[in-house]
């Protein structure tokens, strides 16, 4: 490895670092804001898998793998199972966006 290789690693390190601490200031000032950002993003990742579940018809659940043709019922529970946690996590997102005394507390 030369000079310049630890160089960008150490630029990059500092620049993630100060992008972190930025973040994390942010959500101390607007705490709801935060917590829509965090529980919206984690509610919209799961509901991403349960759409790209249904547009390929094969969906995937820890180690295993469910196809519409094959297993249905497998498939169309971890469809469901993932529409419905995703939408509690998603609404929960939203809730803390309407109401920013919870992210106070």
């Amino acid at each position: 490895m030369g000079l310049m290789s630890i160089l960008r690693i150490v630029i990059g390190v500092v620049i993630g670092g100060s992008i972190l601490a930025g973040l994390l200031a942010a959500a101390m000032r607007f705490p709801s804001v935060a917590m829509f950002v965090m529980f919206g993003t984690g509610g919209g990742v799961v509901l991403v898998v349960a759409y790209h579940g249904l547009r390929t018809g094969i969906i995937r659940a820890k180690r295993s793998r469910y196809e519409r043709s094959a297993s249905p019922f497998g498939f169309w529970f971890y469809i469901l199972f993932y529409s419905l946690v995703g939408g509690v996590v998603l609404g929960y997102g939203i809730y803390c966006l309407f109401h920013p005394e919870l992210g106070r507390k």
